[in-house]
């Protein structure tokens, strides 16, 4: 189970750093990037400023580990609600396919627990989130202009596309550095161990006609070692966002059931 949560951070990761990027300015064909991620940036400050946030997600993965190829398609919601800076509550409904099995995760964030519902096995995991929160709301993150191997900007009869190919090589040292400074919580410390490396990574999102946010969509090839094995991962992974703001999350009222355990 470390080894999945330290993959799951890593994928999370990585859309949360693009949305903290800064691009620089040039001239030439450099101003079509600039144009491409201006675009995304205001998108995407809207979706960081607000207070909730319900959106659907549906994706697949892939991992081969020598011999053996493992195939998962995975459908789901996830709602958020900030308490502050550096709290907040969430709720994951998640249901995965796994060579023929079907399994749901229902997962919930508050109090500094994370509570996990894998169909009726109950755990709930220490999780303390303030120091995590309070580090990445503060960090600013300059995504070099030179790591965006290529972009575009193409207007639909819906709104406007966008579209980045990342350097996978910055990826890789965007994420070392933030699971840094995040030393301490559950499934960062033994990071470096794997050697993990993102060798691409692309991102399309999709505003609508006012330039609001609407989806967007992460594909990526990845490699790290796991129990001395190479493993290598494709990821793809779409986000739609429902709505944000005056999200609301039911908790279950019988959290204290669950059983604790350490990892």
């Amino acid at each position: 189970m470390k080894k999945t949560l330290l993959v799951l951070l890593s994928l999370a990761l990585a859309a949360f750093l693009l949305a903290g990027c800064n691009a620089g300015t040039e001239t030439g064909k450099e101003e079509v990037k600039k144009s491409a991620y201006q675009l995304y940036t205001e998108a995407s400050q809207t979706l960081a400023d607000a207070e909730s946030m319900d959106m659907d997600i549906t994706g697949t993965m892939n991992v081969v580990m020598e011999e053996t190829t493992l195939a998962m398609t995975m459908d789901g919601n996830i709602k958020i609600v900030k308490k502050g800076e550096t709290d907040m509550d969430m709720s994951t409904d998640i249901a995965m396919s796994v060579m023929g099995q079907n399994v749901t995760t229902i997962a919930y964030y508050t109090n500094g627990y994370y509570y996990i519902d894998v169909s009726g096995q109950k755990m709930k995991l220490a999780m303390p989130m303030e120091e995590a929160l309070a580090e990445s709301n503060s960090k600013n993150l300059d995504f070099p202009e030179t790591s965006i191997i290529e972009s575009s900007s193409t207007t639909t009869a819906d709104g406007t596309l966008l579209s980045f190919t990342i350097d996978g090589n910055v990826m890789t040292d965007l994420v070392d550095d933030q699971l840094k400074s995040l030393e301490g919580i559950v499934g960062t410390d033994d990071w470096a161990s794997l050697n993990a490396k993102f060798n691409s990574l692309v991102y399309e999102v999709t505003l609508d006609a006012n330039g609001v946010l609407k989806s967007y969509r992460i594909i990526i090839d990845m490699e790290m070692t796991i129990e001395d094995v190479l493993t290598t991962m494709s990821y793809d992974l779409t986000s739609t966002i429902n709505s944000i703001n005056n999200v609301t999350i039911t908790l279950p009222t019988d959290l204290d059931t669950y059983k604790e355990v350490t990892l």
